[in-house]
């Protein structure tokens, strides 16, 4: 058996590995424990998608969870830690990008306004409304502020 890193080991480390691919970015990481073990939490506003962040830290998870069997299991490495949450705040910024994304690359798409609380302002048909919502959240969530680009393997067709 390996010696193990602590949770909190852990959390420095995944912080300094984010720092180096990403050193304008201010990440938040915590570490925590609680009865179903440990685990830590990395938050951020825009830069890398959450998927590329978990590319790059995910392997420093030391269980995995089995959701259909209610199952735990651990990966025997040196992490402490059982999982890594991610949270990405998107602003403003992100949510008028994906809009304009979406107006450039969809027929017919309206260019919306967003509000400076990164909430697109009605243009009068409440069902359009809802669909474009959609359609630039799903945007957002996947433009990545550090390429400038959005970034999935995800068709449009996807989304629609």
């Amino acid at each position: 058996m390996t010696d193990q890193m602590s949770r909190t080991q852990v959390a420095r480390l995944a912080k300094s590995t984010l720092k180096k691919h990403w050193p304008g970015i201010a990440f938040s990481v915590t570490s925590e424990s609680h009865s179903g073990g440990s685990s830590v939490r990395v938050s951020w506003t825009d830069g890398p998608t959450e998927a590329r962040v978990t590319q790059i830290i995910g392997y420093m998870e030391g269980a995995n969870f089995d959701a259909m069997q209610d199952l735990k299991t651990y990966r025997g490495n040196e992490y402490g830690n059982d999982y890594i949450f991610t949270s990405r705040r998107l602003s403003t910024s992100i949510y008028r990008a994906a809009a304009q994304y979406a107006a450039d690359h969809l027929a017919d798409f309206p260019l919306l306004a967003v509000n400076d609380k990164g909430d697109i302002i009605d243009h009068g048909q409440r069902w359009a409304n809802d669909w474009c919502c959609h359609i630039v959240n799903r945007i957002a969530s996947h433009w990545d502020a550090c390429t400038r680009k959005y970034e999935t393997d995800q068709p449009w067709s996807h989304y629609l």
